[in-house]
């Protein structure tokens, strides 16, 4: 599936008449505005340089996604996978990545800011963060 330059805004029904499967599909430049997605699968999808402003992503399964270069505005992913995803040169203010799993994730020097709620993480070296 190809989405490029997909604008969603307001999603909140449940995932399967909202979306379909995510996964390996090809969002990159995506706007998403105040979408419930929890629970959602994108793994191995492209987000890059997707805009994405107060979207539940929590319980979401992201990995192998890649979200270089994405805007990651006031995102809840807690709990989400993002095992070997690719977070390089992405703004990530004011996410929620607590209980997330980041093992292997790709991240930019600066990617993790004092606004990311990191409670109970598994960095990307595999160690959980306090």
């Amino acid at each position: 599936m190809v989405f490029i330059g997909l604008l969603i805004i307001g999603c909140s029904s449940d995932l399967p008449t909202c979306l379909p499967d995510c996964s390996n599909a090809d969002l990159s430049q995506l706007t998403l505005a105040d979408a419930d997605l929890a629970g959602a699968n994108f793994s191995g999808a492209n987000l890059s340089k997707a805009s994405l402003a107060g979207v539940n992503l929590s319980k979401a399964n992201l990995s192998n996604a890649n979200l270089s270069e994405a805007t990651l505005i006031g995102v809840d992913l807690s709990e989400a996978d993002l095992t070997q995803a690719d977070l390089s040169a992405a703004s990530l203010s004011g996410v929620t990545l607590s209980k997330a799993n980041l093992t292997g994730t790709k991240l930019g020097q600066d990617t993790l800011g004092d606004s990311v709620d990191l409670t109970g993480t598994i960095m990307p070296d595999g160690t959980a963060h306090e």
